[in-house]
This record gives structure tokens, sequence and C-alpha cells, in this order.
């Protein structure tokens, strides 16, 4: 596991392919945003443009207080500090917060391949908008029945359910516990 802003493992491993793949979806799914600022810019002229680039400032101010929680106020992570002050609710809410947020990202990037296959509403538009979701389901699976035990995605929708509330409760398990700074 990459410790926090070392860019190490606890070996003292650089980073491997597969956190370097991950890294390159994440900037991949940040392309949609040149979407949104292009179609922005289309209705509102460069005012729309520049209202959207003006959201990335928003990161500035989240980088702020995650430093201050992390090094002012001593804790490991925005649950920590969550735990903290509101105990099981606030984690619990936070991270079902996050989890839809990540569903919707999610959705909002499947909307975005099938505009790369024909335009929306069109036949090869919904076609890749329900196919490679299923294909990428379905591969998971395959993974899943070769590697049972290193499986990263559930093979049904009940064990999805399940596995994701077990790995907030975990999460939230984990986080409870506050370390402070000297």
């Amino acid at each position: 596991m990459i410790t926090p802003f070392k860019g190490y493992s606890k070996d003292g491993e650089q980073p491997g392919l597969l956190l370097l793949t991950f890294s390159q979806v994440t900037t991949w799914i940040f392309a949609r945003s040149l979407l949104n600022a292009a179609i922005l810019g289309f209705y509102y002229g460069i005012w729309g443009t520049l209202a959207y680039a003006a959201y990335y400032l928003s990161f500035l101010t989240g980088g702020k207080i995650i430093d201050s929680l992390r090094f002012r106020h001593g804790y490991t992570s925005v649950q920590a500090f969550l735990h903290d002050r509101f105990g099981r609710w606030g984690t619990g809410c936070y991270n079902f917060v996050i989890g839809l947020r990540l569903i919707s990202e999610v959705f909002a990037n499947i909307l975005v391949i099938g505009i790369l296959f024909g335009v929306a509403g069109s036949s090869s538009y919904t076609f890749a908008v329900v196919l490679l979701p299923v294909l990428h389901w379905c591969i998971q699976c395959w993974v899943a029945s070769k590697h049972p035990y290193e499986q990263t995605f559930p093979d049904d929708p009940v064990s999805g359910c399940a596995g994701i509330t077990q790995r907030s409760r975990s999460v939230s398990g984990t986080c409870q516990y506050r370390q402070h700074h000297v």
C-alpha cells in the first residue's frame, strides 16, 4: 500500500505498473471535465468556460482543509476527523455521499463513452452505453472466476452491495483512532 504524500510503499519501493495504470485511468476520468468546459463554452461563451475552470479552485480549498486536518490537528484522514467529531454517523454519512458521487461519476463517464460512438439518443450511442458496462461486468466475472481470492469486483449485485457495506464498515472502523503529530 502506498503511504500518502510520500510515493513509496512501506518497503520503500516505487509505485508499480498497476498503481500507475490506475493513475492514468483517473486522468482519463478528468478528461470528461474538458468536455464539460467545451459544452459550457458553446452555450455561454468564454464566461461558461471560465466559470467551469473556476471550479478547480475548490481543489485548493480542499487541499488546505485536508492539510489542516492532517498536520495542524493530527488526523490521519477525513473519516478519522468525522468519526472523532460525529461518531459512526459522521463517517457513515460521508462514505454514503462519497459513494453516490463515485456512482454518479461512473454513469457520467459511461455517457461520455456513448458520445464517442454516436450522437446522444442514436442506436450506436445506446448500444455503446448498454454494451460497454455489460462487457466490463462480464470481464470482471471472468477474472473473478479465474482468481476468486484476488477478486476486485463482485460478480453479482447482492455480493456487490454486501461488499460495499462491509468495506465501508471496515473503513469507518479503522478510522476511529486519532494520530497526533508531536
